[in-house]
């Protein structure tokens, strides 16, 4: 069917008003924020482009358009905040329609310590509106402002306090989706968790909630070595010790962060922005000052960054006694800093940056123990020749952690920067692979990771995913060319 035909009939099905021909529109939905689709070029975003948006006021109208779609194997892609960083709503190259969430959006209800919402509302509106009456998710994506809560049960979102209350999977208590055939159900949220919206789509999910926090505590110190931070965190958590934040950073992104010991700085936006694109059009020079600071001073030092809301006082107090005790300095303000500027870096200043023909991407991965630092390590030589890497681990749990790696960088030419930058993403892929560590934490896979996804989930969950498109999606009409 012709774009056209597809709008056409769609307006018989649905209220003419949710459905949108605009080309503008429809071109914004050929890509995400993964970052190399940034590099595309008009004939790249064309191939990508659906033939229909349709943006569904409730979630009968969108019961019917998948029934549509589904009686003539028309292809639907899900999109929420469009806030993905690895292409998961960015349409496969076929006969296609994005539903987009946004006017579902509702919040439904807030009963027994937990909220329902709609599956198209945005994490920051979802926050505010949870304050303003005193309480919260303690769910923190970085992109809390622009994702929605159905998209992070497609990826699999974890927040800034996971340590303490997990990911989303340890958040949704009930998930409502419509499915391909038309049927609005209830389904388990396991099902969905990870699905990237190759089962269907969520219509409403009931999400825990906690009071707000009146008081956090912030503690920082540093380490010599990544195994040393690493076997802290570890005793920590083996103790029953969670910090609600936990996040083991190099000294690059320390410094970056401006959290780095004797740097403690809050740096103005224009400046930062200016500095980092110096540094990327000086690679060489900062890997010559590198080496150069190796031969002349101690190793650099990891900082571990913590911060405790005011339900874990005691595990505070805990805390400040067992680091008199260790030869490790400690303090406040790096955590006060974290606190501070956890948001800093959103999608103006990655646009701009790739506007100076530089490039930024980040990687989440995931390991035990014994093998994050090799990761680290094996991944900073893999990738050095051809960008900055720096990078934290979080995130974590009993057996281990996500170690969250940047890339960046800047070729002689825009067709050099974009082989530096998909090289440096490649060599990241297979070093963590080679080390045996998962190319997937919170991202989600699209089509960046879609060449690795036998290594990006933990033991049989792609073959559970697999099963369950074969009971809700039999016909394959959703998300097609993802995962599965």
């Amino acid at each position: 069917m012709s774009a056209d035909k597809i709008a056409g009939d769609l307006k018989k099905v649905l209220r003419p008003q949710a459905v949108f021909e605009d080309e503008a529109g429809r071109k914004e939905c050929a890509r995400d924020w993964w970052p190399q689709t940034l590099w595309w070029q008009e004939n790249k975003i064309a191939a990508h482009t659906p033939d229909a948006l349709i943006k569904p006021a409730n979630a009968e109208e969108l019961c019917r358009l998948l029934q549509w779609a589904n009686d003539r194997g028309i292809a639907v892609v899900p999109r929420g905040g469009g806030s993905g960083v690895c292409g998961s709503a960015i349409p496969s190259n076929r006969e296609s329609i994005v539903v987009k969430t946004e006017r579902l959006n509702k919040v439904l209800g807030m009963a027994d310590s937990a909220v329902t919402v709609e599956g198209g509302v945005l994490g920051g509106d979802l926050e505010s509106y949870l304050n303003n009456r005193g309480w919260s998710l303690q769910h923190f994506p970085a992109a809390l402002d622009i994702s929605t809560a159905g998209g992070w049960i497609a990826t699999g979102s974890f927040g800034q306090f996971s340590t303490l209350y997990g990911g989303i999977g340890d958040q949704a208590k009930k998930i409502e989706a419509a499915l391909p055939d038309g049927r609005l159900v209830e389904v388990e949220p396991d099902d969905f968790i990870l699905s990237e919206g190759t089962l269907g789509i969520v219509t409403k999910v009931t999400l825990k909630i906690r009071r707000l926090p009146e008081k956090y505590f912030s503690l920082s110190c540093e380490f010599g070595a990544i195994s040393q931070g690493l076997d802290f965190v570890r005793y920590l958590i083996r103790s029953g010790i969670r910090p609600a934040v936990t996040r083991l950073y190099d000294q690059m992104e320390a410094r970056a962060g401006g959290m780095a010991r004797s740097k403690y700085r809050l740096i103005n936006d224009e400046a930062e922005f200016k500095l980092r694109c110096c540094l990327l059009k000086h690679l060489n020079l900062v890997r010559f000052l590198r080496r150069l600071e190796d031969k002349i001073r101690s190793p650099r030092p990891w900082l571990l960054v913590m911060v405790l809301d005011e339900t874990q006082a005691q595990e505070a107090e805990h805390l400040v006694k067992l680091l008199k005790n260790e030869p490790i300095k400690a303090d406040e303000k790096a955590g006060e800093i974290w606190l501070a500027k956890r948001y800093q870096w959103n999608t103006d200043k990655i646009m701009a940056l790739f506007n100076q023909g530089c490039f930024v991407d980040t990687l989440d991965t995931w390991a035990g123990w014994d093998r994050l630092g090799r990761i680290y390590q094996e991944t900073m030589a893999a990738v050095s020749p051809y960008a900055l890497v720096m990078g934290h681990i979080s995130h974590f749990t009993g057996e281990g952690g996500c170690l969250y790696l940047i890339i960046a960088g800047r070729g002689a030419n825009p067709q050099d920067s974009i082989y530096r930058h998909q090289t440096a993403w490649r060599l990241a892929m297979e070093a963590c692979i080679k080390c045996g560590g998962l190319v997937n934490h919170h991202h989600g896979i699209g089509f960046a990771k879609l060449p690795w996804i036998s290594h990006a989930y933990q033991n049989s969950r792609l073959d559970g995913l697999r099963a369950r498109k074969k009971i809700y999606d039999p016909k394959g009409i959703m998300n097609p060319g993802k995962i599965i």
